[in-house]
């Protein structure tokens, strides 16, 4: 903001940090959006534990790539500018979550759900770690990760007996 700025000074510096936030959004939203499609290309016959390990790759994709790193900036303007932080929430984050939704959907569809799930409590499940390891811990992000919380993220939400993905090895 321009200190002083009044009248149509305020309100161009107003409508110029309008038009960087939208832009900002939307750049995000659309290079998510091209990750996430990957996941929604999967054969739903694979079963609820691989469409989970895809999706937990994608996000790995985006969270390992300048993405991850642009977000982890992002994180401390959310809190300071509204505006930015609900251009966000609207065009990345509640997106990705109906996306996540439609999938758990499907899942229960085919009897692999827990009844009674709280798809928001999922979400955060399953998003909750990757941001944790971006923005507090500095923990790897790396395929290990995403592999094992796919696997706990499964046997939280599947119910009893849904065939579980295959051993894990080491090696080859």
């Amino acid at each position: 903001m321009v200190i002083g700025a009044s009248g149509p000074a305020r309100t161009m510096v107003s409508l110029r940090a309008s038009c960087e936030t939208t832009a900002i959004a939307g750049g995000l939203a659309r290079s998510v959006r091209s990750l996430v499609l990957v996941t929604f290309s999967i054969s739903p016959a694979i079963g609820l534990a691989w469409t989970l390990k895809a999706l937990v790759v994608v996000v790995l994709a985006g969270m390992g790539s300048i993405l991850g790193a642009f977000m982890a900036g992002l994180v401390g303007e959310l809190a300071r500018n509204p505006q930015l932080a609900d251009a966000f929430r609207s065009t990345l984050v509640q997106p990705r979550r109906r996306e996540l939704y439609e999938l758990l959907d499907r899942a229960a569809l085919r009897g692999e759900l827990r009844p009674g799930l709280d798809y928001d409590v999922v979400a955060d499940l399953l998003y909750g770690p990757f941001y944790s390891r971006l923005l507090f811990t500095g923990q790897a992000i790396d395929l290990g990760m995403a592999d094992q919380l796919a696997d706990l993220v499964v046997r939280a939400i599947a119910v009893q007996g849904s065939p579980a993905p295959g051993p894990r090895r080491s090696s080859p």
